[in-house]
C-alpha cells in the first residue's frame, strides 16, 4: 500500500512537472514570436532609417556650408569695421597707439 502511494505520489509530482513545462514552452513561444516581429519590424524600419541617415548627412554639409559663409561674411564685417574706426579716429594718435599695441605679436612685446 505505501508503494502505491508512493507511486501515486511520484506520477503526480510528474504529471505537474510536465503541465509547467508545457506553460514554459507556450510562454516561451510567445516570446520568440514577439522577438521574431520586433527583429522584422527593425529590419524593415532599417531602409527609413538609412533615409533618415542621408537626410541627416545632407544637414550636416548644408549647415558646414552655412557656418563658412557666415565666418567669411564676420571676417569681412570686421575688416570694415576697423576699416570705419580707423577713418573716424585717423587723427588721433591715441587710437593709432591702441590700435598698434593691439596688433603686436607677443615676442614683440618682450625686453631682450
Amino acid at each position: 500500500m505505501i508503494a502505491w502511494l508512493i507511486a501515486l505520489g511520484l506520477l503526480l509530482c510528474l504529471l505537474i512537472a510536465l503541465v509547467k513545462l508545457a506553460q514554459v514552452s507556450k510562454r516561451l513561444k510567445t516570446v520568440s514570436d514577439n522577438y521574431e516581429t520586433a527583429q522584422w519590424e527593425a529590419r524593415n524600419q532599417g531602409r527609413f532609417s538609412n533615409e533618415a541617415l542621408n537626410e541627416v548627412e545632407e544637414w550636416k554639409q548644408r549647415y558646414v556650408a552655412e557656418r563658412a559663409a557666415r565666418e567669411e561674411h564676420e571676417q569681412e564685417a570686421e575688416t570694415w569695421r576697423k576699416r570705419y574706426m580707423e577713418r573716424i579716429h585717423e587723427d588721433s594718435d591715441s587710437y593709432k597707439t591702441q590700435i598698434g599695441k593691439d596688433e603686436e605679436s607677443w615676442g614683440d612685446r618682450e625686453p631682450y
